[in-house]
C-alpha cells in the first residue's frame, strides 16, 4: 500500500490498522492494482472521526472502473479482514461507482473497547 501523496502518512496510523496492510495489498493484488491510501489522520472528517486518531484509513477504489468492480474487491477486503480478525473491523464502501468512490476501514466498536481497556489483540 502507498499513500495518494505526501498529504498522507501512513506512519500515523495504529498499529491496530497498521496490521491490515498486508491483507489490504493481498486484496488489491488479485484485481491487479496497487492499493492507494487516500486518508489517515490528513483531510477534512467529521467529529468523532476515528481518522484523528489513526484508527481508520480510506483506500481508493476508482482505479478499478465501474461499481461492480469496486462492490467485489470490498468484498474481498471485508471477507479476509474478518477471517483474520472477526468483529474488530467495519470495512465499507462508500459511494460506489461515484466520483468520491472509497473503501472507509475503521476499528469496530469492539476493537475500540479493547484499545481502550488496555487489551490489543494480536
Amino acid at each position: 500500500m502507498r499513500a495518494k501523496n505526501d498529504s498522507v502518512d501512513l506512519t500515523d496510523l495504529c498499529p491496530e490498522l497498521s496490521r491490515l496492510i498486508p491483507l489490504i495489498d493481498v486484496c488489491y493484488s488479485a484485481f491487479g492494482v496497487m492499493a492507494i491510501c487516500t486518508a489517515t489522520t490528513n483531510g477534512r472528517h467529521g467529529r468523532g472521526s476515528l481518522h484523528r486518531k489513526g484508527l481508520a484509513v480510506d483506500l481508493r477504489v476508482k482505479n478499478l472502473g465501474d461499481g461492480l468492480r469496486q462492490r467485489s474487491l470490498h468484498s474481498c477486503l471485508k471477507r479476509n479482514i474478518d477471517q483474520a480478525y472477526p468483529g474488530l473491523y467495519d470495512v465499507l464502501l462508500e459511494d460506489a461507482g461515484g466520483d468520491n468512490a472509497h473503501v472507509h476501514c475503521e476499528a469496530s466498536p469492539t476493537l475500540l473497547a479493547q484499545i481502550s481497556g488496555g487489551v490489543v489483540p494480536a
